[in-house]
């Protein structure tokens, strides 16, 4: 049987018998692809154009890290398209919106699926819900984030998240 990869990260399952003499090497490259997993990169985009970040199976490549900071090395002339594949991961990202020319980035997944809209400068929580080609979703983790109340006080705003000084 073929190694396979597992569905998000692609990380590789290493199948019994298979990949004899690379088993410390191939091990090593697993255990980076994973500390991929919770870790920063700076994405540059160098032209003003779409672009597709990809999963990639068993490989390094951008998409699989946590944090993304989307910069330019040419001004945006629009808003520009993030496809984030394949269209069956399930992931979380945080992106930063770091580009020059102030234009925003749609990140989405499948044809036909949500989309999420980062504006230049700003920063978001996003995760692919993996749902295929036509209807895989980018949703905002934090749109729909339910709290008790929240109270900002103060000339600098400290975020208290609780029930708003209730009595029981």
């Amino acid at each position: 049987m073929a190694d396979t990869f597992t569905t998000s990260l692609s990380i590789r399952q290493i199948e019994t018998g298979t990949r004899s003499g690379t088993w410390g090497t191939e091990t090593n490259t697993q255990y980076e692809l994973f500390d991929n997993a919770f870790s920063y990169v700076a994405n540059d985009l160098a032209s003003d154009a779409d672009a597709t970040l990809t999963i990639s199976d068993g490989t390094a490549s951008n998409a699989r890290y946590f944090y993304i900071k989307f910069t330019s090395s040419v001004s945006l002339t629009a808003t520009r398209t993030i496809t984030l594949a394949p269209d069956d991961s399930k992931k979380i990202w945080i992106v930063e919106n770091a580009t020059t020319g102030s234009q925003s980035l749609t990140f989405k997944q499948g044809s036909s699926g949500s989309t999420v809209t980062v504006s230049n400068g700003n920063t978001a929580i996003i995760y692919a819900d993996g749902a295929g080609a036509t209807n895989g979703a980018i949703e905002n983790v934090l749109s729909n984030i339910q709290t008790d109340s929240i109270i900002l006080e103060g000339s600098t705003p400290t975020l208290t998240i609780g029930d708003g000084g209730a009595e029981d």
